[in-house]
């Protein structure tokens, strides 16, 4: 019975080591204000967008 206990015991202080491992603190930064969100703004503003054809019809 003490052998189940010891083996439990290094099961759950793995799982334990894992979690401390794994998970992070959340960045609560708002998305508006981190660099990734104003690099993709530029490079969706520097997309060159063909003229539109009044004469040509888009579905």
């Amino acid at each position: 019975m003490q052998t189940f206990w010891k083996i439990l015991g290094a099961i759950l202080l793995l799982f334990a080591l894992l979690a401390v491992v794994c998970f992070k603190p959340i960045d609560k930064t708002p998305f508006a204000q981190t660099d990734f969100y104003k690099r993709q703004l530029q490079e969706i503003e520097s997309i060159k967008y063909p003229k539109q054809n009044d004469s040509a019809l888009y579905c």
